[in-house]
């Protein structure tokens, strides 16, 4: 979801306060460019997401302005290859897709308390989550071994302050010009798994076909690599636009809610 909001200060505050509270509200950033925000809204239904705007509050002095909103089908966190030039070290990228009712794994509570504690904390072992869920050794261990057969767990992954060795967080949005068919696919993740600062490929259907995310040590090297995505593919592009990240207000993975 990316939204603008258009009121006095005091009033944006406190929208945005009772947004972050929400807990299907897993991700919500401040953006430069057209849209000021942008939120991950993780639910089990599209009904649950037009639950969740009809109840945000209301403000005389606020309006939402410039709404748009994506599914997200599929999900692929890769590895910083520019901290990694020499290819010392191979991973995979961390994919997460968007799977039929008949896929869908049915949690029981043990199951839920592991995901929750997993998918919002460091993982250390499996100690470490017995002691912060409650669940005795031998079941989490057994619990989470199926849950990775199961293709719940597909990794771990740990969150880095890019600011720190001077990086900067931009997102990239495309649509392109005819549908998205297997042969796009591939070659827009073979594109993304080759680049050496992009680190995120969202492919989505709505507004986007595909979110890049990536990280620049200055607004020049980020439009080389707007530039990149354009010249690789500029012939098949109805639109892009790019955004800088200028913060990280809210960011989990799991919600605890049953919506």
């Amino acid at each position: 979801m990316f939204f603008s909001l258009s009121g006095e200060a005091n009033e944006r505050g406190q929208f945005l306060d009772t947004f972050i509270k929400n807990p299907n509200v897993t991700w919500l950033a401040e953006l430069g460019g057209e849209f000021q925000f942008t939120a991950t809204l993780l639910t089990r239904s599209m009904g649950a997401i037009q639950s969740i705007l009809a109840d945000l509050p209301s403000y005389p002095g606020l309006s939402l302005v410039r709404k748009s909103l994506c599914t997200h089908l599929r999900r692929s966190m890769h590895p910083r290859l520019y901290l990694n030039p020499s290819n010392i070290i191979s991973i995979s990228p961390l994919t997460t897709a968007a799977c039929d009712e008949a896929e869908i794994y049915v949690a029981d509570e043990t199951d839920e308390k592991i995901i929750y504690h997993l998918g919002n904390t460091f993982y250390s072992s499996v100690r470490e989550c017995s002691r912060a869920t409650g669940i005795p050794y031998s079941t989490a261990e057994r619990r989470i071994k199926n849950l990775r057969a199961e293709g719940v767990i597909t990794g771990y992954y740990s969150a880095i302050r890019v600011e720190s060795f001077g990086m900067s967080r931009y997102l990239i949005f495309v649509s392109m010009r005819e549908f998205v068919n297997a042969a796009t696919q591939r070659r827009v993740r073979e594109f993304v798994q080759k680049h050496p600062l992009i680190n995120l490929l969202i492919e989505c259907i709505g507004e986007w076909d595909f979110e890049f995310g990536f990280e620049a040590p200055s607004d020049r090297i980020a439009r080389e690599v707007v530039n990149d995505v354009f010249n690789e593919f500029g012939s098949m592009i109805a639109s892009l636009k790019s955004a800088p990240v200028l913060g990280v207000l809210k960011a989990m993975t799991i919600p605890k809610t049953n919506q």
